[in-house]
């Protein structure tokens, strides 16, 4: 079954929620720029409260051109899982995070398949090509994911997915998971609950 991570949640609230609508992965957005931006402490708070209502619950912190240390100092605070590479990380920096590399790749164009062949990170994670990186409501280009699919086997698919269009996309890719921001909120940061429980319908039915 296609799995399913829901990124950049921001409210302490709202992560029991998303912990327990039945997706398998969580993302906190680390990057300034970010309208779902989050700092360490609240992060902290944030992941408690989500693997208090799911232990088994699997978290990941989106990254942007940050510093190794400034990433290691968040997976320590917040005790994260998984770290989403999403700027320009070379191969090799993303090497150094072995088991908990999650490589974000834009697809626009045909060369864009082939970097994702330079990457040994055990995850993969391909989008739209947006300012500001994911959350963009901004649909990816699913024929050139769909390539770069076929020749790895955890790869996450993002970009303005949606309760409506989900199921098309997981037909037209066949992604390990899909990745859902914009397309799940009320407003940035918060995940409706009417909405989220249709995108995990949809993909269920999508199987």
């Amino acid at each position: 079954m296609t799995q399913i991570k829901v990124c950049g949640v921001t409210e302490i609230e709202n992560a029991a929620l998303v912990a327990t609508s039945g997706v398998q992965w969580m993302g906190l957005n680390f990057w300034r720029q970010s309208k779902r931006y989050v700092d360490r402490m609240r992060a902290r708070s944030i992941v408690l409260a989500a693997r208090k209502a799911n232990p088994d619950i699997k978290i990941v912190g989106v990254f942007v051109n940050h510093s190794a240390k400034e990433i290691e100092a968040a997976v320590e605070a917040a005790k994260l899982d998984f770290v989403q590479l999403h700027g320009e990380e070379s191969p090799v920096f993303a090497k150094r995070f072995g088991e908990r590399a999650i490589k974000a790749i834009a697809m626009e164009h045909a060369m864009d398949v082939d970097r994702v062949a330079e990457y040994e990170c055990p995850y993969m994670l391909l989008d739209s090509s947006s300012p500001s990186r994911g959350g963009s409501g901004v649909t990816a280009n699913w024929e050139l994911a769909a390539q770069a699919a076929a020749s790895r086997e955890h790869v996450f698919l993002a970009g303005g997915l949606t309760p409506e269009n989900v199921g098309d996309a997981i037909r037209a890719v066949n992604p390990f998971a899909v990745d859902v921001a914009s397309g799940v909120e009320s407003q940035p940061g918060f995940k409706d609950p009417e909405k989220l429980a249709r995108f995990v319908q949809a993909v269920q039915e999508a199987q």
